[in-house]
């Protein structure tokens, strides 16, 4: 990524962070992790080089990632204005309401797609216009652009523009329509969505793969054996007829690799209970490939797998003491339930993942 070619065609950034998160159950947006980090941290990684940045939402702390005192947060007045009012907020926060500027790229924090590649495609692309906006799939404009902060000020409206929908504040802009390459133009407006963005392979595997299954199973009662309700003194020994068996329960099982052409992963299920609820069951991750988005992409393929097949939640169990897990399944959307809503009654912390409508395939 060059950051000189970025620093150059973008004077100022502005991240759009006050959104409610309403499809995803009202979590701030800003602090939805992904791949090990929040989404604030990967959009932000795009404006490497550019200075000042300035995100409009609430204030996230301890920011990882290099260069961030260049940031700072502000709220568009009042706060929930919707994203034109905060882009016109962070405007005035990062060039004055009224002075001259560099050309200001604009990002939504729910698009950790974008590259600072991807500003600067926006910001050639914008030369000698009032600025250039990315097109996502279904030629949909997306809330990443470049534009020119004076063509921005002569379209702001007289009165407030809380609630102002974002194409009517830029419909008198001459905007460039760039188009997105890969997931940059993606956005994530639903736990699937985040799902969507794992770039892991993840295949699903059935009985004629129990070689491969066996492998991963018994590293992982070897590795951790307080993880599981098996223990690997009962499989250590079994046959090819008994691992069969095992991937012929109902449900789906899936088995992920870093990349391709490397060795297998990571491991998972999902299976009903005889109360039709869902489980995710035997989720493992190899040490060496652990931090690398190989538990995002496992748990988002089985719940994928429990959508198209009716399901509206996923459950799971985490031993007491397993803080790591705990940490892991609580950043993919899992919350901790309820004594009087649990599904089963023993001594483990059970989950749940509330799932969206079904995706089309």
């Amino acid at each position: 990524m060059d950051l000189a070619r970025v620093g150059a065609g973008v004077g100022a950034g502005v991240v759009l962070a006050g959104g409610t998160g309403a499809r995803m159950g009202g979590v701030d947006k800003a602090r939805v992790r992904w791949r090990e980090r929040r989404l604030l941290e990967h959009v932000l990684d795009a404006f490497a080089g550019v200075d000042p940045v300035v995100v409009v939402g609430a204030p996230v702390a301890d920011l990882a990632l290099p260069g961030s005192e260049r940031v700072r947060f502000v709220r568009e007045d009042p706060p929930g204005g919707g994203p034109a009012a905060g882009l016109l907020a962070g405007l005035d926060a990062v060039v004055g309401p009224t002075g001259p500027g560099r050309p200001v790229a604009v990002v939504a924090v729910d698009m950790p797609g974008v590259e600072a590649d991807t500003l600067a495609r926006l910001a050639e692309a914008a030369r000698g216009r009032d600025g250039a906006v990315l097109l996502g799939r279904g030629g949909r404009r997306q809330l990443a652009m470049v534009l020119d902060p004076d063509r921005l000020r002569a379209a702001r409206p007289e009165g407030p523009a809380h609630g102002l929908p974002v194409h009517r504040l830029l419909a008198g802009l001459d905007l460039v329509e760039v188009p997105a390459r890969g997931d940059e133009g993606a956005d994530v407006d639903t736990w699937a969505d985040l799902d969507a963005l794992a770039r892991v392979p993840v295949e699903p595997v059935g009985p004629d793969d129990w070689q491969r299954w066996a492998r991963l199973r018994l590293e992982a009662l070897e590795l951790a054996p307080a993880a599981y309700g098996s223990r690997l003194a009962d499989w250590v020994d079994a046959d090819e007829a008994r691992w069969r068996e095992r991937l012929r329960a109902p449900g789906a099982l899936f088995l992920a690799r870093v990349d391709a052409a490397g060795p297998d992963a990571g491991m998972a299920a999902v299976q009903p209970d005889d109360a039709g609820r869902w489980w995710l069951v035997s989720m493992y991750v190899a040490p060496t490939a652990r931090g690398r988005g190989v538990a995002d992409a496992l748990v988002g393929a089985g719940a994928t797998h429990v959508r198209r097949s009716g399901g509206s939640a996923l459950r799971l169990h985490v031993e007491p003491g397993n803080e790591r897990a705990r940490a892991t399944y609580e950043r993919l959307g899992f919350t901790a339930v309820d004594e009087a809503d649990r599904a089963a009654h023993d001594d483990g912390i059970e989950m749940l993942r509330t799932l969206s409508a079904p995706v089309s395939s």
